[in-house]
């Protein structure tokens, strides 16, 4: 398992790249990590956030064109 300076890296890594998949998936793992050390209230407060932020963020269809 990374530690959380490794997700945070990751984080900004896939937040620079424009790549919102990555960047919510190492959250939701930091998310369950702070659930595996009996942080519910911040894992919760963080998985809410990711999905307010997915449910705000409108859907773009990117083409080749």
């Amino acid at each position: 398992m990374a530690g959380l300076g490794e997700h945070i890296t990751a984080m900004v890594r896939s937040h620079a790249a424009g790549d919102d998949a990555a960047f919510y998936s190492v959250a939701l793992q930091v998310a369950a990590r702070e659930a595996r050390s009996g942080h519910h209230v911040l894992a919760d407060d963080i998985r809410k956030t990711i999905d307010a932020s997915r449910k705000s963020q409108p859907r773009l269809n990117v083409t080749g064109a």
